[in-house]
């Protein structure tokens, strides 16, 4: 039996994963939150993986991929945001959200992501992100004397993640503008 179409399909449970953990976010249910998003974030170790194990890669998989992750963390971010506005944790979200919008810009303009490889910091980037994201949605699961902590631990992860963004968006904005300006007669 192949199965090619099952990297596909785990991206595209990532993308109804953060929807059910946006949702689950919203409407007060943070332990249904929480276990839709490891899910979620366990699909975008599993899809490339077994892309590659089963020789299923596609185009369609490298475009949708990069969205599915965009997608698990802005929504979610975005939901945490407005559950709790903070500007502790809106101006890092805010960070965060602008800068991959922009780098998916680019890439969109340069024609896909091998003009713009993925940076090793990128990497450590969504490493922390989704970190923060896993911390602060087990703070309201937390007992009562630890959840101050989780919620602190998950905003230093999440602002070093923004900080992060800020740092790639910039070499990436680098990258783009050299690689544009090259195509240029």
């Amino acid at each position: 039996m192949k199965l090619s179409w099952l990297p596909n399909s785990l991206t595209i449970g990532r993308i109804a994963g953060a929807l059910v953990c946006a949702v689950s976010i919203l409407s007060g249910r943070p332990a249904l939150a929480l276990t839709a998003f490891v899910l979620a974030a366990l699909t975008d170790l599993l899809d490339g993986w077994l892309a590659r194990a089963l020789d299923a890669i596609s185009a369609f998989g490298a475009w949708l991929d990069p969205i599915a992750d965009k997608l698990l963390a802005g929504l979610v971010l975005t939901a945490l945001s407005l559950q709790s506005p903070s500007w502790t944790l809106i101006v890092p979200t805010g960070l965060i959200i602008l800068r991959d919008a922009m780098v998916s810009h680019w890439r969109m303009r340069l024609g896909g992501g091998h003009a713009l490889p993925v940076l090793g910091l990128s990497k450590w980037k969504t490493a922390l992100e989704m970190i923060a994201i896993g911390l602060l949605l087990a703070a309201p699961l937390a007992s009562d004397g630890r959840s101050g902590a989780v919620v602190w631990s998950g905003l230093a992860c999440l602002w070093l993640a923004a900080l992060a963004s800020v740092l790639t968006g910039l070499k990436y904005f680098r990258a783009a503008r050299t690689a544009l300006a090259a195509r240029r007669p």
